[in-house]
């Protein structure tokens, strides 16, 4: 069925096989107004339209084949608009693989009938809710999980799995509402800071919608979604624990694929549940639970029962004893007072000349001295708080008590809980490498380790599901002991030493059930400990066959499950082998069809069960391969990255990293080319000894966190470290090991390189890197890839006619720049291209993965005045200003080459892979592309191309070469002058401040004594306005430069944080470059006592930080234009340090001129910071002196005509002059000279 949000009058659908042009099948039950369109020898794979009569929707029967490949489903839909019609052409809305039988399952549960419920507000009925979540597993399908929504909405409702309670690495299943039609979608959000969440990869996969509905402004939303993982990074495995987060948007949005941004903070679940074996409802607040006994016990405890009324009845006592009723609680002063009423009293007449005398005296009251009782009562009363709170604070630092014994949970510390997380503690053992099993009568190692040091454990052997203790503890090291718990299967810490690690050994006993190895782990806070009890290491069942263990070379850890529900192990997880339906709606994709294994379900698995050896050594072929410097040998390589599949177990991924560090180096796979969401593998060194480990990048401004267990699935073979030069040889399983952290590695990904070179401290995590990681300019799959430049090709296609028609075009045959490309009709491998244009050195096209011309494959045809021939040339710009060879020219192939008339024409063949690593791209990825790349300087084919003219445009999107030739797109040269006004930009910046800016403050700081008469101020102000002007129009021209870009009058901020800073520092500029002149117009008169206030905050707070700043942010924006070389900033930065000098040379000599000048003179001599001094210290000589001399002053201005001021005799008045002109002519040269860098850059 086609269907739209709007009538269409024309239509085309076609069956293809996929990558050809090949019909397929045949359309039948076809509705009025279609008919069946004959195309090549088929005349049933193609439906069109037999009138132009609006229609809504088409709904047709495809019948397959008896036999074919992979199906393509094409369509074309035109709509009439006002004046003309609009078209969208051959679109392909899916791939579909013979033979998949897998069908979406029914579900028999009713909007109530769930066992996990959610409700907005609490304890309302589904049909009264403001907000309604509920899911359960499906009853037909196990790998089902089925979600129920419903609400009062106009945008959507969602449903998440986290990892923590805070946004950010979500799973969120969403029902959205467009067009007043219900859609269900899957998405990821892989930070709380970005709104909004993005749909996955393939945002309908292992979604089976079975009803929707949107009345009256009320939604509802009844799904079954795959448990699995169908999009690798986007998606969680539904059979494990999570936070569940409850969302929603009451206002409606634009149609898009993704949910925009939530009408409040979304509610997290207090605990996590697993929403295919966990139930959760809400208890109705009428009815309470039943009371506790009065003999219960209470495992958490704050002090202990009768220690407050001991410290009562003794206070009572000593009260009594002592007869003060300040000394006893708060209910015995009413005792003393009755007591006292009855008791004598002095006779009024002496109690009245007793206050008369007081008040007649003039001494202050003498001081109350505490009585001897009081002193007393003190000391009670701290030892008995002293006793009270050893109750509460004292800690068992010799083991821990045996009431512990059940709960493992420490009392008597001032601890708190660091929750039910491991804490970053696991336990290592042996026992893993069986599997799972544990052998009778065997003896096993179990080590106890954290990322810090801890004070007190407890470790302990159970019989799963029971508080039986099985088998043996021994082998116990100095600082630990058996713990009294019955046999000795239980074993604690016996002081408070801090403790890196503890390593024992465990006996297993002769028959028994299953095994829980538990544990708890207190480590030393200030003021507090923090505990972590009771956590699950993992789960074993007993063996009846002999297990052989591995070397000890080769760590296993077991990572902790739930806490404390033994139930939640590591065994029992579904297998990979069920396939969920790709998608219950076809939607328009790519038509480059994505690899199968892309969509294939990956789910966590338990590990092999032994480490896989290796035939692989540093000098071994591995099939990827990365260097740096590039074409180095492997030991004269500063950096040397290499991986391949293990050629003992395909389950297994070697790698081998070697390098001069001291620090670490990493190998990262990602999703992007950007840092953020990185399964990253790393080597580094401690102690002069190389640890491998495995990390994650939550995002791109977080050091590396190790994974939650950091060594599983990680095999050591072999490390080095000797003279500064590191090495190390591992396996690593290519399945999850660590939900939410590892990737799958039998997928594609984009491949970070990095490193740190400085040593770092004995940390659980990678510290920063020495420079940025490099990515790879394409996906690799590890495991199936390789990096190997491909064999020289020889033989070159055929030549394409000289009328060739080109499918897909940029611009025209006769335009200043065109270029088109096709595929070649003799080999598939390669490209057909011709390049056209208005040029007399070279024209050339360019592709590139990050929309810049840095790390391009730029393939140029380049004229040599010498006799004028044309030649075809492959280059590539590794980050310099002119473009290298490639190492081979192999893969290009020219067929014809002319200049005439100014315009150099050539045509040529490139080959779609990849022949130089790290120097071609492969055209089968999205890439930008490269136009308008031409200059007059040509030269010889052999020394690459030189710097072009103007700077080259690029394509709006980032597309893929060969479905744009399949589909016959045409493009326009994007002729946007960008560079140009962000060049434009930085040069009136460079007038605003370091012309302008700075010359109006250096009159103001220093002119004021020579220009006594206010010609200083008129100059200041005339500057000032200027640069404010010049700023402003500065200002706006990056906004301009952005128009065109994807998001329009926005600076598209870079990962590096540069371009961030450089625009929110800019924008505090402008802000208070606006500000300081309106404060200027409201200054109060120069002679009022508050015009200080004024010049402080005008001057020397507002003035001198925009200067600061703008000093800063041009620093910033010239390395920004410099793009990786240092000619404008280094010129720049230069410039500042010698003008700050000059600066601090002129406050020295006037501040050393005003102290041999008269003492009036000086505050007028001095630099005006230093002005405060004499101001303050005036402020405080005699009031009525400073009255009368501005009475005298004004009595003057009335009677006589001011004169004009002469320059005070002690100025420096020669010396400023020369200052100025000094100022004046370095700022113009040196503002001259950033000009030409600027337009050069």
């Amino acid at each position: 069925r086609l269907a739209g949000s709007r009538q269409f009058k024309g239509l085309m659908i076609q069956a293809r096989e996929a990558g050809t042009t090949n019909l397929i099948g045949s359309f039948s039950n076809l509705p009025s107004g279609t008919k069946t369109l004959t195309c090549g020898s088929s005349s049933s794979a193609t439906v069109t339209h037999s009138d132009s009569s609006l229609k809504n929707s088409v709904t047709v029967t495809w019948t397959a084949p008896d036999t074919a490949g992979m199906l393509e489903i094409r369509y074309t839909v035109v709509i009439r608009n006002d004046g003309s019609s609009i078209f969208y052409a051959n679109m392909n809305a899916g791939d579909f693989r013979p033979g998949s039988t897998e069908i979406c399952p029914m579900t028999d549960k009713s909007p109530s009938a769930f066992p996990i419920i959610i409700k907005l507000p609490s304890g309302c009925d589904r049909t009264s809710c403001s907000f309604y979540w509920a899911m359960g597993p499906n009853s037909v399908n196990s790998q089902y999980l089925d979600v129920y929504m419903e609400g009062t909405v106009d945008g959507w409702m969602a449903v998440g799995f986290s990892l923590d309670q805070a946004m950010g690495m979500d799973d969120v299943l969403g029902c959205k509402i467009e067009n007043n039609a219900v859609t269900v979608l899957d998405t990821w959000n892989p930070n709380g800071y970005y709104a909004p969440n993005v749909a996955d990869s393939n945002s309908s996969a292992g979604i089976c919608t079975h009803s929707t509905s949107y009345t009256n402004g009320r939604m509802s939303c009844l799904f079954s979604c795959y448990a699995g993982i169908m999009n690798q990074g986007q998606d969680y495995y539904l059979n494990l624990s999570y936070y569940i987060i409850s969302a929603y948007r009451t206002n409606s949005q634009t149609v898009s694929t993704s949910l925009a941004k939530h009408s409040s903070t979304p509610s997290i679940s207090p605990s996590q549940y697993n929403p295919m074996t966990d139930t959760y409802q809400e208890m109705p607040t009428s009815v309470c639970p039943n009371a506790p006994s009065s003999d219960a016990t209470y495992p958490f405890r704050v002090g202990s029962p009768g220690i407050l009324l001991l410290v009562l009845i003794l206070r009572m006592a000593v009260s009594l004893i002592c007869e003060r009723a300040a000394l006893g609680p708060t209910f015995l002063k009413y005792y003393f007072q009755r007591s006292a009423k009855s008791s004598f009293s002095p006779p009024q007449k002496d109690v009245e000349m007793t206050e008369k005398g007081k008040a007649a005296s003039n001494d202050p009251p003498p001081k109350k001295k505490p009585s001897e009782a009081s002193m007393k009562m003190a000391l009670i009363r701290v030892t008995l708080l002293f006793l009270s709170c050893l109750t509460i604070v004292f800690s068992y630092s010799n083991g821990p008590p045996t009431s512990q014994c059940s709960g493992l949970t420490p009392t008597g510390h001032p601890t708190s809980s660091g929750g039910s997380n491991p804490g970053g503690f696991y336990i290592y053992s042996d026992l893993i490498d069986c599997n799972g099993a544990y052998n009778a009568s065997q003896a096993y190692t179990i080590r106890l380790e954290g990322s810090q040091d801890f004070k007190g454990f407890i470790i302990q052997a159970r019989e799963s599901g029971t508080s039986n203790l099985i088998g043996t503890f021994s082998s116990l090291p100095s600082g630990t002991e058996l713990m009294g718990c019955g046999g000795s299967a239980t074993v604690s810490h016996s002081n408070a030493n801090p403790k890196s690690s503890v390593t024992v050994t465990w006996t297993a006993p002769a028959s028994a059930g299953t095994l829980d190895i538990r544990y708890t782990v207190v480590v030393s806070r200030s003021p507090q400990s923090i505990y972590y009890a009771n956590v699950v290491a993992a789960t074993f069942r007993p063996s009846g066959s002999s297990c052989t263990l591995n070397s000890p070379a080769t760590s296993s850890s077991v990572a902790p499950t739930s806490t404390p529900a033994p139930s939640s192990s590591t065994q029992g997880m579904p297998s990979s082998s069920s396939t969920p339906p790709t998608s219950s709606s076809i939607s328009p994709t790519s038509s480059s069809a994505p690899p199968s294994s892309s969509t294939s379900s990956v789910q966590p698995t338990n590990l092999p069960s032994a480490c896989p050896s290796t035939d692989k050594s540093p000098s071994s072929d591995f099939p990827i391969v990365f260097k740096s410097p590039t074409n180095c040998d492997r030991t004269s390589c500063t950096f040397y990255w290499a991986m391949g599949p293990n050629s003992g177990s395909s389950q297994y991924l070697d790698v081998y990293m070697e390098g001069t560090v001291d620090g670490w180096m990493a190998v990262g796979f990602s999703l992007d080319q950007a840092m953020g969401m990185d399964d990253v593998l790393g080597c580094k060194i401690e102690n002069n000894a190389v640890t491998v480990l495995d990390t994650w990048n939550p995002n791109g401004y977080n050091l590396n966190q190790a994974d939650s267990n950091s060594s599983a699935g990680i095999c050591t073979h072999s490390t080095s470290y000797t003279n500064g030069r590191m090495s190390c040889l591992f396996s690593r399983t290519v399945s999850i090991t660590n939900q939410g952290q590892d990737y799958n590695l039998d997928s594609s990904y984009y491949i970070l390189r990095a490193y740190r070179t400085n040593s770092q401290p004995v940390v659980s995590f990678l510290y920063k890197h020495s420079s940025t990681p490099t990515p790879s300019s394409v996906q690799y799959n590890p495991m199936r890839d390789s990096t190997t430049p491909a064999p020289p090709i020889e033989d070159c296609p055929q030549a394409p006619p000289s009328d060739a028609t080109y499918p897909f075009r940029v611009g025209s045959p006769g335009d200043d720049y065109y270029f088109a490309a096709n595929f070649n009709s003799d080999n598939s491998s390669f490209i057909d291209m011709r390049l056209e244009g208005k040029a007399d050195g070279y024209i050339a096209v360019g592709f590139t993965a990050t929309r810049d011309m840095y790390n391009a494959d730029v393939v140029g045809c380049k004229r040599d005045p010498a006799d004028g021939s044309v030649s075809v040339i492959d280059t590539w710009n590794p980050s310099t200003r002119s473009n290298l060879l490639d190492a081979s020219q192999s893969g290009i192939c020219r067929h014809t080459a002319d200049y005439s008339n100014g315009r150099i024409s050539c045509t040529f063949s490139k080959y779609v892979g990849i022949i130089d690593s790290g120097q071609d791209l492969d055209l089968n990825t999205t890439l930008y592309r490269i136009y308008n790349a031409y200059s007059p300087t040509g030269g010889l084919a052999s020394e690459g191309l030189s710097r072009h003219t103007i700077t080259p445009s690029f394509s709006r999107a980032q597309t893929n070469l060969l479905t744009d030739i399949r589909e016959g797109r045409t493009e326009d040269v994007d002729t946007w002058p960008k560079q140009q006004l962000l060049k434009t930009h930085g040069t009136f910046m460079t007038i605003a401040w370091l012309a302008l800016a700075m010359s109006g403050a250096f009159f103001a700081a220093w002119m004021k004594p020579v220009l006594p008469n206010g010609e200083w101020f008129i100059v200041h102000r005339i500057l000032m306005a200027g640069s404010l002007i010049v700023g402003i129009l500065g200002f706006i021209l990056p906004f301009i430069a952005h128009a065109r870009s994807p998001t329009p009058g926005i600076i598209s901020f870079s990962s590096d944080g540069k371009n961030t800073a450089h625009f929110v520092i800019g924008i505090i500029i402008m802000c208070l470059h606006i500000a300081n002149p309106i404060i200027a117009v409201f200054r109060c008169n120069p002679k009022g006592e508050k015009r200080w206030i004024f010049n402080l905050s005008h001057a020397h707070i507002i003035g001198y930080a925009l200067l600061v700043l703008s000093f800063i942010n041009i620093a910033l924006g010239a390395h920004l234009l410099d793009r990786g070389s240092f000619e404008v900033a280094g010129f720049y930065i230069v410039f500042i340090i010698l003008l700050t000098l000059f600066q601090v040379f002129l406050f020295i000599i006037h501040a050393y001129n005003a102290r041999k000048a008269p003492e009036k003179d000086r505050p007028a001599l001095v630099h005006s910071l230093l002005k405060y001094k004499y101001l303050f210290a005036a402020s405080t000589g005699g009031e009525h002196e400073m009255k009368n001399k501005k009475k005298e002053e004004e009595e003057k201005k009335d009677t006589v005509k001011p004169e004009k001021k002469k320059p005070l005799p002690s100025a420096l008045i020669r010396t400023s002059w020369i200052a100025v002109i000094g100022h004046l002519v370095a700022v113009s040269v040196a503002v001259l000279i950033m000009i030409i860098l600027i337009a050069i850059a």
